[in-house]
């Protein structure tokens, strides 16, 4: 689901990017990428900006700087955030291919926005984190981790219902998310093969017996009900993203 625009790039944007696409398609969410920044229009010092890259881009066609940092300096991103956000009105997220608890922690509590490369992420500007145990911690599944396949169309309707909550105009005429609509506060999958032939493709959920498979245990589980028979059959649930995987 990750467009890529025109951009200048040196070897380390080359792997912001790499990266970018990485989280985009494992996670299903939304990504534009577009020019590069020169990071000497940022006020940051000089090691800095040889250590820094920041490209221009989109997350569910929010504005964003996505910015990586390869210096050693522990929770230096920090500081980058702060003297960075002072410059830039759009949202700056910064991009890790891991977290150690203590960064974690610290970005956690700073308010810092990130994106992992293991699927980990908090968009404070968006209302959301996901966090790549999501799934397989939830209390209702205890022992009993989801597969590949139906993690993905949890996280793929959690995304959905955010873009809804957050754009309902654009999301009623994205191609992508034709597969679903809303009524009053509820959230509905049109069907099976509906969501296959969208945004199932940009989730290697491609046909009907793959998201057969990937929503039973959904179902099983009480995070969504079926109504109807076999091609018939239509999915549901309450319209909020937040609650979805904690029911």
């Amino acid at each position: 689901m990750l467009q890529s625009f025109e951009w200048r790039g040196a070897k380390n944007v080359i792997k912001l990017v790499n990266q970018l696409e990485h989280i985009s398609q494992s996670t299903g969410i939304p990504v534009t990428i577009g020019e590069s920044v020169s990071t000497s229009t940022l006020s940051l010092s000089r090691s800095d900006q040889n250590n820094t890259v920041v490209v221009q881009g989109t997350i569910l066609d929010k504005p964003v700087l996505f910015m990586s940092y390869g210096g050693q300096r522990d929770l230096r991103p920090l500081g980058l955030y702060a003297r960075v956000s002072q410059v830039n009105r759009d949202p700056l997220v910064f991009i890790f291919p891991q977290l150690s608890a203590n960064e974690r922690h610290e970005y956690l509590k700073n308010r810092m926005p990130f994106m992992t490369s293991d699927g980990e992420m908090f968009l404070p500007f968006m209302g959301t984190r996901l966090l790549p145990e999501a799934v397989n911690d939830s209390p209702g599944i205890a022992g009993n981790p989801l597969a590949s396949a139906a993690q993905r169309l949890a996280l793929t309707i959690v995304l959905a219902q955010l873009i809804f909550e957050r754009h309902p105009e654009k999301a009623k005429v994205c191609p992508e998310l034709a597969a679903f609509r809303t009524t009053d506060d509820r959230f509905l999958i049109k069907s099976g093969q509906c969501f296959a032939s969208t945004i199932g493709k940009q989730v290697s959920i491609n046909n009907r017996v793959t998201f057969s498979r990937a929503v039973k245990p959904l179902v099983a589980h009480g995070w969504l009900k079926s109504i109807g028979e076999t091609k018939e059959r239509v999915y549901t649930c309450e319209l909020d993203s937040r609650r979805f995987l904690i029911r």
